[in-house]
């Protein structure tokens, strides 16, 4: 299996990056081949590309991970938005409020405790 790339359209600084991650990467190559031609202070500064595009990548990888959000179908958003988070429902009104929440892909149960 090989490496999945992403490449985003209409973001310009998502391009941006990935146009600078690439850059480096095309340096760090060009390091890496005029490393074995010549192994002199060349591979100390390719050794130092490698690590800076590492490091990079890495943080990259972080921070798309945390921008990731859950997604959800637009029945399941309608239905959420008829829900206050912050009140308390008596037991007449949260029953009330199931029915109309209720979906019609599958019997569902409650446990009331």
């Amino acid at each position: 299996m090989g490496k999945i790339r992403v490449k985003s359209f209409g973001d310009q600084e998502e391009e941006k990056k990935q146009e600078r991650k690439l850059q480096v990467r095309k340096e760090a190559k060009e390091a890496k081949k005029a490393s074995l031609e010549t192994p002199s202070e060349t591979q100390s500064q390719s050794t130092e590309v490698k690590v800076e595009a590492e490091v990079e990548e890495k943080k990259e990888k972080k921070q798309f991970k945390k921008e990731k959000k859950a997604f959800h179908s637009q029945k399941y958003d309608k239905l959420l938005e008829a829900v206050d988070k912050t009140k308390i429902y008596s037991l007449g009104d949260a029953l009330e409020l199931l029915e109309k929440l209720q979906r019609k892909s599958f019997d569902e149960t409650v446990e009331l405790h």
